[in-house]
């Protein structure tokens, strides 16, 4: 992001360096601290289909960044105060119902049909969502049961 916003190249620091390209599912969260509070979300997208680790996460930070349609894009002079995760999704299996899952430990994606436009949607938590948002799985509960 740094590069990309003083419009230096990255090429020469990637092709002189070995990577391994293994590929999954990834996501960029980008989280901005304010005036010393707790870091707030900035922007966080990424793919569930599996993309090369070193592009993807190229890509991703920039996407995350500049087109996460919720925010408005980062600015250079926001940089001092950003904080940038980059997660690998892993092991996914199917929950036994909407409490088969740990706060902290799994992520959740969430699918349905929007029945005001018969348009299928869908959500993704990260793992540390839950846990940082407080959530827990009794107000998930009340949430898609009432």
């Amino acid at each position: 992001l740094f590069c990309h916003l003083i419009f230096f190249t990255l090429d020469r620091l990637y092709s002189s360096t070995i990577y391994t390209y293994d590929f999954s599912p990834l996501f960029v969260t980008w989280k901005k601290v304010v005036n010393g509070y707790e870091p707030r979300l900035r922007g966080c997208i990424g793919t569930l289909s599996a993309r090369d680790i070193v592009n993807g996460f190229k890509d991703y930070a920039l996407t995350s960044a500049l087109r996460d349609h919720r925010f408005p894009p980062i600015q250079a002079k926001e940089l001092p105060f950003l904080q940038c995760t980059v997660s690998i999704l892993t092991n996914y299996e199917d929950a036994a119902n909407y409490l088969d899952w740990e706060v902290g430990k799994h992520g959740i994606i969430i699918e349905f049909t929007d029945p005001d436009y018969n348009t299928k949607r869908s959500a993704t938590y990260l793992p540390d969502v839950a846990a940082q948002e407080g959530w827990f799985c009794c107000l998930l509960k009340w949430i898609f049961c009432t």
